[in-house]
């Protein structure tokens, strides 16, 4: 997240400059406000038109109305001593016509009788609605304000932001809390030089702009606000973007100086492969090259399908650092994944002479500490490793390039880390490359925008003689058809995903016909005796979801049950199917990388 505010920004609610009480802040806490900052990003759910006055009774069906009212002759308590009142339009009243009467059904507010007498008029806003057993107008939640003559209403008049519930708190009062922190917070917006703004947003500043979403007056403000903070984070975006490139650029030096991509090694791994590389694999080793020609650091982003050979780049353009007594550090985001391109990198590299080495969480103590003496002392290897690599006790002082599989499974500040401590390291104090690799289809011109800092190749198909998916949809008169296909390709040794858009059935859609991994697991694995059904979902502990990915991986499970947290790009040859329930709840980026689990 880019952040709008500078550091000031970090005052605590219970700073005395706001006095608010300790019970207040516990009470904004709940709702996750703990600083001045969390109370200016804590947008209104909606808004409630408090200003431009509407005639009582002029709209059919259910409306909120914010008018001035005169109480009529009807007052009293009716069962089980619920104050009724009636209220006219008092303008209309005033002026002769006949207003709309409107009962007020005044549950639990029985004080209101002291104030609630004939012809004594107020201000009014609440919902009014037709009663289903007479169809006369009445309203129960509403709230009133005595009316006085050539005085400023204290509720009224304006349009009020409504913030979400927690209970011992008004709407009332958090605004009145919200001004106060408007007041402090506001100042503290970072400044920065933004490119004009678009025309329908001239004249706004990020000021301004939060105060029309936290204070509208007109009824477009707030949408204008939210636009214009839109347009300002991502103008800051941009901007520290276009700042971390030029700080890499003009590095001046870089770690690749003198490589050759197409280094001895790196001809010798090409030549034993049983397969030619796609042209999107040539061109994608074209632009690595075209990198080492550059005086600063490399960062290249490659985006490409599950099986379209982006792993296999990464190890060919790992082998000329290498070659030269460098290291190369290959970071996954699970264990599975890790120990499938340790098999993979394995099978390739040692033959050649390259000394591979695997780091997990799972890693034995003594094998680990033998793996961190290695590195330690600048013992050229490829290290393949999860999130144990960003531990703080890592030292990789001779690492000169650093690949990142599924890169969006890790924060910046993560990769930033290793980063700067690689170069803090390292004697050249250098930071290494960097080669970033996704599975998540991105449109190029997409990619520059978000991923600005880093240079783009996309790999558009396929390893020749790679069968084409066969994607069919399936209503529920062909559930037979699906249900026999599926135990055909069991029977024959194959696997199998299933996918469900929830874990369990909530008290809430019991009534729904939306299916769940949960019950669902229980009627496969009955349904599909003898075959092993698993069943894998966000709730579960990471380890237990590794246990389930492996032994699916190993081919233990024959039918996976999950959530769409099955993981990304593991390699199931033998997985021939993929079933995706309910398909209408997904959005394209969700079911793209669901479809591409296994390149088998």
């Amino acid at each position: 997240m880019i952040e709008l505010f500078r550091e000031q920004a970090d005052i605590p609610l219970s700073s005395p400059r706001l006095g608010l009480t300790k019970a207040l802040c516990t009470k904004l806490e709940k709702l996750g406000l703990r600083s001045v900052q969390d109370a200016l990003l804590h947008l209104p759910l909606r808004y409630e038109n408090r200003k431009d006055l509407i005639t009582l009774g002029s709209q059919e069906g259910s409306y909120a109305s914010h008018i001035r009212v005169i109480a009529t002759s009807y007052i009293g308590f009716g069962a089980k001593r619920t104050l009724k009142a009636q209220v006219v339009d008092a303008k209309l009243h005033a002026g002769g016509k006949a207003p709309v009467p409107v009962d007020l059904l005044c549950f639990g507010r029985q004080f209101l009788a002291r104030s609630l007498k004939e012809g004594a008029e107020f201000w009014f806003y609440g919902k009014v609605q037709a009663s289903s057993y007479d169809g006369r107008l009445q309203a129960s939640s509403f709230e009133l304000e005595a009316y006085r003559k050539d005085q400023i209403p204290k509720a009224f008049g304006y349009r009020q932001a409504i913030y979400p519930k927690v209970s011992g708190l008004s709407q009332a009062m958090l605004g009145r809390i919200m001004k106060k922190i408007l007041a402090l917070g506001l100042p503290l917006l970072k400044e920065a030089d933004s490119p004009k703004a678009p025309e329908e947003l001239q004249g706004l500043s990020p000021e301004r702009a939060f105060r029309l979403i936290h204070s509208p007056q007109e009824a477009n403000d707030a949408e204008r606000g939210i636009r214009y903070l839109a347009w300002w984070e991502l103008s800051l975006y941009f901007a520290e973007l276009e700042a971390r490139k030029q700080a890499r650029i003009s590095a001046g030096i870089s770690l690749h100086q003198g490589l050759q991509v197409l280094s001895p090694l790196s001809k010798k791994l090409i030549q034993s492969l049983p397969f030619k590389l796609t042209e999107g694999q040539k061109q994608t080793l074209k632009d690595i090259a075209h990198d080492f020609k550059q005086p600063y650091p490399m960062a290249r982003l490659i985006a490409g399908e599950v099986g379209s050979g982006k792993t296999l780049l990464g190890l060919i353009a790992a082998l000329p650092y290498i070659e030269a007594q460098k290291q190369v550090a290959f970071l996954v985001p699970t264990s599975i994944l890790a120990k499938q391109h340790y098999k993979n990198a394995s099978k390739l590299l040692t033959p050649l002479g390259i000394k591979v080495a695997l780091l997990t969480g799972a890693t034995a103590p003594k094998e680990a500490k033998e793996i961190k003496e290695d590195l330690a002392q600048g013992v050229p290897l490829l290290l393949i490793g999860t999130h144990a690599l960003i531990s703080k006790d890592m030292l990789l002082p001779r690492l000169s390039l650093l690949i990142i599989d599924e890169q969006q499974r890790f924060g910046v500040q993560q990769r930033a880390s290793l980063i700067e401590r690689s170069k803090a390291h390292n004697p050249e104090q250098i930071a290494p490359d960097l080669l970033l690799m996704t599975a998540t289809p991105i449109p190029r011109t997409l990619a520059l925008s978000i991923f600005g800092d880093l240079e783009f190749s996309a790999i558009s198909e396929v390893p020749h003689g790679r069968k084409s998916i066969i994607t069919e949809h399936i209503d529920q008169s062909r559930a037979r058809y699906l249900t026999e296909f599926l135990a055909k390709e069991l029977d024959k040794g194959h696997q199998v995903y299933v996918i469900y858009p929830r874990i369990e059935e909530g008290d809430a859609e019991k009534t729904s016909k939306l299916k769940d991994a949960s019950s669902m697991a229980e009627k496969l694995s009955a349904y599909y005796k003898p075959h092993r059904v698993g069943l894998i979902h966000g709730r579960m502990k990471r380890e237990e979801q590794e246990q389930i990915m492996q032994a699916f991986y190993e081919g233990k499970i024959k039918l996976l049950v999950a959530t769409t947290v099955v993981e990304i790009g593991i390699d199931v040859p033998n997985a021939t199917c993929m079933v995706i329930e309910h398909a209408e709840r997904y959005g394209l980026s969700t079911l793209h990388p669901s479809s591409t689990q296994s390149s088998g």
